[in-house]
């Protein structure tokens, strides 16, 4: 008797051996997947925040070119990837997109923010008026600014925002000069657009349009109201919209978006005074 308990404490000490070894094979089984799972979490990180600097670098080398997109088109795709000479990176392209010859789309105008357009060319034979449309909140100016340095300035507030600035009301969509099927408007009718300007003459003396939001952020769309078969100035050329695209040589891929806006001098700009004869006391 006395042996068999002897074998029979043996026989336990084997099979709680075994299970600590399988206790112990279990955790650093769980221990090395999850650190190989960190690792492929990391490399994808790391992959794509290196894919996102590739694109980025691709925009600013596209931005920092002389594109020319075809009217209401876009360019070719366009490699960069030998331009920037990075390692790991398959491909780096761009393309450069813009609007309609008598149209400008403006993505966002920031609040506070002052954007500007180049109509010197423009023939007020074929351009009769031109249209503006933006959406939201947004409070409106437009500056002509004329060939003999004076300004002309309209003033618009949101549709309903019955502020007591002095300005305009814009006009309501849908409603006298805001059609969309009379005056342009695209972007999906900027997304059911709910102000406008109204029609506002174009002279031959017209050289810069200005326009700076208050009160809110919005998109702008600018419309030329032509009555001719065609317009001198290329409106959308003003404005290109950049999109730059990097893969890595493991598939990561990322894509990034700019728009090349024309040079706008400073707000302070339509407060100084302009005159065509020295100044004298």
């Amino acid at each position: 008797m006395a042996g068999f308990y002897k074998d029979y404490k043996k026989g336990q000490a084997t099979v709680l051996v075994l299970l600590l070894a399988m206790l112990g094979l279990t955790v650093v089984m769980s221990v090395s997947s999850r650190s190989l799972s960190d690792l492929k979490q990391s490399t994808y990180v790391d992959s794509g925040t290196k894919a996102l600097g590739v694109a980025e670098a691709g925009l600013q080398y596209a931005l920092s070119q002389n594109i020319q997109p075809p009217t209401g088109g876009c360019t070719t795709e366009m490699d960069v990837k030998s331009a920037l000479n990075i390692s790991g990176v398959q491909s780096a392209s761009y393309i450069a997109c813009n609007g309609s010859t008598n149209v400008v789309f403006i993505p966002s105008v920031l609040s506070g923010q002052m954007v500007q357009l180049d109509v010197s060319g423009m023939d007020p034979m074929n351009t009769k008026f031109l249209n503006f449309f933006w959406q939201g909140e947004a409070s409106v100016e437009i500056i002509y600014v004329n060939g003999d340095d004076t300004l002309v300035r309209y003033g618009f507030n949101a549709h309903g925002s019955a502020r007591t600035n002095g300005m305009s009301e814009a006009g309501q969509s849908g409603g006298p000069n805001c059609s969309p099927d009379k005056n342009c408007v695209s972007e999906a009718d900027l997304q059911t657009y709910t102000n406008c300007s109204g029609e506002i003459i174009h002279s031959s003396n017209d050289s810069l349009i200005r326009i700076k939001t208050f009160y809110g952020s919005s998109p702008i769309i600018v419309c030329a109201i032509t009555s001719g078969s065609s317009i001198a100035k290329d409106m959308s050329m003003e404005f290109v919209t950049v999109t730059a695209t990097a893969k890595m040589t493991d598939g990561t891929t990322k894509r990034v978006q700019a728009q090349r806006y024309p040079p706008a001098l400073p707000s302070v700009f339509d407060e100084a005074i302009f005159t065509t004869q020295p100044l004298s006391k």
